[in-house]
């Protein structure tokens, strides 16, 4: 019988040991799949983001817009949510 060697534990998710959720600016593509959103993370730094495609459950209706723009907080456990911008004209 051949056992299965366990996954390593992954650490949580942190920025030089902070606890604190990932919160990350973001504005929408588009919707590029039946379940699918894609969009780009931190749109203001460098040379334009990084593309990162979420799953269409977890960005309100409202926000599926292009070019909606919102906060993609990331927690340690992966998990990811969205949250509205509280800057006037976002959102």
């Amino acid at each position: 019988m051949q056992v299965e060697p366990e996954e390593p534990s992954r650490p949580p998710i942190t920025i030089d040991g902070d606890p604190r959720p990932l919160r990350i600016p973001a504005v929408v593509l588009g919707v590029l799949g039946r379940r699918t959103i894609e969009v780009i993370l931190a749109p203001e730094a460098g040379m334009g983001g990084v593309p990162h495609t979420l799953s269409l459950d977890v960005v309100p209706f409202d926000l599926r817009i292009p070019n909606s723009r919102f906060v993609l907080v990331r927690e340690q456990d992966g998990s990811e949510r969205v949250e509205r911008r509280n800057d006037p004209g976002y959102g």
